[in-house]
């Protein structure tokens, strides 16, 4: 009878993510969006480039993983338009494909979690990548047929790179630049997922 039982307290609970009819989606998301705005708000007052730690993306990516697809999706979108209506930041010129980079990393995160049922680490790595081959197909629609001009790219490996360069020089550079946070992000947000998600299913 006890093993019985201590097999029953082993077995894993679904994931379940947080609808929109939930008023806590909105009640979280308030203040992830807030988190997104003023992280890399603080992060450049310091003199630390946003492209190189990627304050908005950890924020977004620990969206999906801990309430799911619907609040990824929603915080994905809203918190670069939020950003640059209160702080200028992302420039507007990027703002489109960054957009659009950040709604798919919410997106995939949630619902790799949710519908897949995927681990927090796997949900997360596929989503990191799944946002950053949305971000060059934006990125390839947005300058069809023409290079991107270099003002747009990463403002550190700029010196790096020829006058124009291609839509996947550009994601490229932009991962390079990136590194400091991307391994941030695949060290820090499992486990805060994780102990989320705990806190989460008995609220």
């Amino acid at each position: 009878m006890e093993s019985s039982k201590n097999t029953a307290v082993s077995i894993a609970v679904p994931f379940k993510g947080l609808y929109f009819s939930d008023y806590r989606l909105y009640l979280f998301s308030a203040g992830l969006i807030a988190m997104d705005v003023a992280v890399p708000w603080w992060t450049h007052q310091f003199g630390v480039a946003g492209a190189a730690l990627l304050p908005m993306q950890f924020f977004v990516l620990l969206a999906g993983l801990m309430f799911g697809w619907r609040a990824g999706l929603f915080i994905g979108l809203i918190s670069p338009v939020a950003s640059y209506l209160l702080s200028g930041m992302p420039l507007m010129a990027l703002l489109p494909q960054i957009t659009i980079e950040s709604l798919t990393y919410g997106f995939t995160a949630g619902l790799l979690r949710e519908r897949l049922n995927l681990g927090s680490f796997k949900s997360l790595a596929l989503s990191m990548l799944c946002g950053r081959l949305m971000l060059l197909a934006a990125v390839t629609v947005i300058y069809w047929s023409r290079s991107i001009p270099l003002p747009l790219t990463i403002p550190v490996v700029a010196g790096m790179l020829p006058t124009v360069i291609s839509p996947l020089s550009y994601v490229a550079a932009a991962v390079l630049m990136g590194l400091p946070g991307i391994l941030a992000q695949l060290a820090l947000i499992p486990f805060a997922a994780r102990a989320a998600d705990r806190w989460l299913q008995k609220v």
